[in-house]
């Protein structure tokens, strides 16, 4: 599954942060409580005690993890992104299919 649909980049920048690029027209998304609930939830749950901090803006966030832990933490991050992906377009096509 291709997630470029979803995420521009997700790169480690200067401060060890993972920073996760979403494309504008999930600009809206971020912008909500629960979505911002939503991703603090699933990043303390994915990185467990590495995680550190999660930081929303319109079209990116940024997850800062313990030092030392950037690159583990970023193989996680794309892991889990992917898996959550893949069972919303899951989730979709059974809805979809339902109204057929």
């Amino acid at each position: 599954m291709d997630s470029s649909m979803f995420i521009k980049s997700i790169k480690i920048d200067d401060m060890g942060r993972i920073v996760v690029s979403v494309q504008d027209q999930l600009a809206t998304f971020l912008k909500e409580d629960n979505t911002k609930q939503m991703l603090k939830e699933a990043a303390r749950k994915a990185l467990g005690d590495d995680y550190v901090r999660l930081e929303v803006s319109p079209t990116t966030f940024r997850v800062t993890v313990k030092e030392g832990s950037s690159e583990k933490a970023k193989e996680l991050i794309e892991k889990e992104i992917a898996t959550q992906i893949e069972m919303a377009l899951s989730f979709m096509s059974q809805f979809g299919n339902q109204e057929d």
